[in-house]
């Protein structure tokens, strides 16, 4: 897509200033949201609200057309924010009177609750002043004509697409859309500090399932053979104890709203929790940084190597 303003690591696009980035959802994350929708679990929000677990958000159709925009430019095709207009409506359901009925300025997406003990997804479409009605009404039509079982109700100035015989049980998703948007133009949020033991478990073990390899012993380009045994307990462990660091991190985090995160050292808790700080946005400064082994078959060594990369200070 053209050169970007800097380097980015894999599934990261940087956009030009002013422009926000785009997110790629790794095959993890979107395994981790799966779980939240295939098992049963208990809690409740303190304030009475449905318990949110995860949330999946796109910008609004006019930063959308900016970023659209920028990328024209990028490949010489200023025509490229024409097709946001030219598909936007079709896939939203609003042929007849085009993005009319729908408020540019706003966000949408998906929010996935607890509800009654069972996770219950809301897709929610932002509504023009006064057409939630029409709009929902647009939406259930063009379901309808796609075969998708789907309900759709104006609820304030959102329409709320639910499925099919679901009551609404979340009107308005507050704030948790504009929480990922005010970052990135596509995101997704999983808050893994609301899920219960028994559902951790099972990310987990969907994450190390992922993150095993496809080689069964042999050679690797005449490289000596490779234990897979030995190989695998030892990403079974890591994968264990930096996912479990990085939940209880995330959850400290959100709560003291730190200024600065400071880790010190290699140790596998070192990167789990500077992963965590810059996803959050909070600056990360890295103590004992530059170290190198040139050993990338120790696991420190890559812990440091990948800390010092995303650290924004580095104390030598």
């Amino acid at each position: 897509m053209g050169t970007f303003a800097e380097p980015s690591p894999p599934g990261l696009v940087r956009m030009a200033p002013g422009v926000r980035r785009w997110v790629v959802v790794t095959s993890q994350v979107v395994g981790a949201v799966a779980l939240t929708l295939g098992f049963a679990t208990d809690g409740q929000a303190t304030d009475g609200k449905p318990m949110v677990l995860a949330v999946v958000a796109v910008d609004s159709l006019q930063a959308i057309r900016t970023q659209a925009n920028w990328v024209g430019g990028l490949v010489g095709s200023p025509g490229v924010a024409g097709m946001i207009d030219a598909f936007a409506p079709m896939v939203l359901g609003t042929e007849g009177p085009g993005l009319k009925a729908i408020d540019e300025t706003r966000p949408l997406g998906v929010v996935v609750a607890l509800v009654d003990e069972q996770p219950v997804l809301h897709g929610f479409v932002p509504a023009a002043d006064g057409a939630g009605s029409e709009l929902a009404a647009m939406i259930t039509k063009a379901a309808s004509q796609f075969g998708a079982a789907v309900d759709a109700n104006a609820a304030g100035d959102w329409v709320v697409v639910r499925p099919k015989g679901s009551p609404v049980v979340l009107a308005d998703p507050g704030s948790e859309l504009t929480r990922v948007t005010n970052r990135f133009s596509l995101g997704l949020k999983l808050y893994p500090s609301r899920l219960p033991e028994a559902m951790r478990a099972q990310l987990y073990d969907a994450v190390e399932e992922n993150s095993k390899t496809p080689l069964v012993g042999g050679t690797i380009g005449g490289a000596a053979d490779i234990d897979t045994d030995a190989a695998g307990a030892a990403v079974r462990q890591f994968v264990r104890q930096t996912a479990a660091v990085m939940v209880a991190f995330e959850e400290w985090l959100e709560a003291e709203k730190p200024g600065l995160v400071l880790v010190v050292g290699d140790v596998n808790s070192t990167l789990a929790c500077g992963l965590v700080a810059v996803k959050a946005g909070v600056p990360l400064a890295h103590v004992e940084a530059g170290l190198r082994s040139r050993d990338r078959a120790m696991p420190e060594e890559i812990n440091r190597m990948a800390v010092d990369a995303i650290a924004d200070l580095l104390f030598v």
